[in-house]
C-alpha cells in the first residue's frame, strides 16, 4: 500500500505495529488524515490539535497552562476556523470510533501525554468551532492624529460599564493574527478608521481583508472614525461588516475632527448600546 493511496479504515503492518488512517475531512490540507497507532494508543493529528511554539519541552504538560491554551487558539482561530463546521463533524466521527488514546501527537506544537490535557484540547476545539458568542467586544482601530483613539477609548468605557468585558486592539501595536484570536471568542467586533484619501486607512484594509477570508461567524458589528474632508470610513467599513456576514447593529458614528465632549459622550452611550445589543442577544440564546 502506497502512502498516497490511503482512506478511512486503511491498516498498516509495521512489523507487530498496526497503524490505523481516519479521514479529516480535508481540515487545513487536502492530504490531512489522522492516522493511530493501536498498539501504544497513540492518535497522530497532523495540524489538528498544534501551534506555532517552539519550546524545548516537548510536552504539554510541561509548557505554562496560560501559554498552551493561547497558542492553541491562536493557531485555531487563524488556521483552521474556516473549517469549523468540518471541525464539529470530525470531532464527532472520531467520538463514534470508540478510539482510546493515551497519546495525541501533533505534527507541530507540544504533545499531549496527559488525560485531562488531551479532554480539555478536545473541549478546546469543539468550543472554538461552534463559534457562540460571548460577552466580550473586541475594539479594532488606527489613528492618524488620535481623534479616532479618543473616540474607541470612549466606546471601550461604555461597553465596560454595561459590564461586558472589552478588548482593544490599534493596529499600530496589534497585528492581525492578534485581531482574530480576540474576535474567536466574541461576540462583538467594532471597528474604527480615519478617511484617509477617501478611503479606510491602510492597515484597516489589511486586517479586514485577513478577517474576512477567515469567516468568523454569530458576531455583531459596529463602525466608527472621525475625518476632516468627505469622512466615507464608516460607510466603507459597514460594507466590509456586509461581506463577512456580520450584523450591524448601527450605521456608525463620526466625529469631523477632533471629537468633543459631547462627541465622546455620544460614543461612550455607543459603546452602552452595543454592549445592551450584545448582552440580550447571549441571554435570548
Amino acid at each position: 500500500m502506497r502512502l498516497t493511496e490511503v482512506k478511512t479504515g486503511d491498516e498498516l503492518d509495521l512489523g507487530g505495529l498496526t497503524l490505523s488512517f481516519i479521514e479529516t475531512r480535508l481540515l487545513h490540507w487536502p492530504d490531512s488524515m489522522f492516522s493511530y497507532l493501536k498498539e501504544r494508543k497513540i492518535l497522530f493529528s497532523q495540524d489538528a490539535f498544534g501551534m506555532h511554539l517552539a519550546t524545548g519541552a516537548i510536552f504539554a504538560d510541561q509548557n505554562p497552562s496560560e501559554t498552551i491554551k493561547r497558542e492553541c487558539e491562536k493557531y485555531y482561530a487563524n488556521i483552521l476556523l474556516p473549517y469549523s463546521s468540518k471541525i464539529i463533524a470530525l470531532l464527532d466521527s472520531v467520538g463514534e470510533t470508540g478510539l482510546e488514546f493515551d497519546v495525541l501527537a501533533t505534527d507541530h506544537g507540544p504533545i499531549w501525554r496527559r488525560p485531562e490535557d488531551i479532554s480539555r484540547v478536545l473541549g478546546w476545539y469543539r468550543e472554538w468551532a461552534e463559534q457562540r458568542p460571548k460577552l466580550k467586544a473586541v475594539i479594532v482601530y488606527d489613528t492618524m492624529w488620535g481623534a479616532t483613539g479618543k473616540m474607541a477609548a470612549s466606546i471601550a468605557d461604555g461597553i465596560r460599564s454595561s459590564g461586558v468585558d472589552v478588548k482593544i486592539l490599534p493596529l499600530s501595536g496589534s497585528d492581525r493574527s492578534e485581531v482574530a484570536t480576540e474576535v474567536l471568542d466574541s461576540g462583538a467586533l467594532i471597528i474604527g478608521s480615519p478617511t484617509i484619501n477617501n478611503q479606510i486607512f491602510p492597515s484597516l484594509a489589511d486586517a479586514l481583508t485577513y478577517l474576512k477570508g477567515l469567516k468568523p461567524k454569530n458576531l455583531i458589528g459596529a463602525a466608527f472614525g472621525s475625518y476632516g474632508w468627505s469622512g466615507e470610513a464608516v460607510k466603507q467599513l459597514n460594507q466590509y461588516f456586509l461581506d463577512m456576514s456580520v450584523e450591524t447593529v448601527s450605521d456608525g458614528i463620526r466625529a469631523l475632527y477632533a471629537p468633543e465632549p459631547a462627541q465622546l459622550e455620544e460614543c461612550f452611550k455607543f459603546g452602552e448600546a452595543i454592549a445592551d445589543e450584545l448582552r440580550s442577544r447571549i441571554e435570548a440564546v
